[in-house]
């Protein structure tokens, strides 16, 4: 049986903090690693941006994917 761990802290605690954030008309702000961004090849290296989801990055780990 695979760990759910990554997917009750990365992925349902953003969940819960946005649900707590809408009850009490609070504006969440998060802030992650760089590492979610994937690993990308240093011939492709490039600035991320915020509206950049999927740019060619290697994204199979965990962590990424939550």
């Amino acid at each position: 049986m695979k760990d759910d761990l990554l997917d009750r802290i990365n992925f349902h605690g953003v969940e819960n903090l946005i649900e707590v954030c809408l009850r009490n008309n609070m504006r969440l702000v998060q802030i992650s690693t760089i590492s979610v961004g994937g690993f990308i090849e240093p011939k492709n290296n490039r600035a991320l941006k915020e509206n950049m989801l999927f740019f060619g990055q290697n994204v199979d780990n965990d962590y990424v994917r939550t």
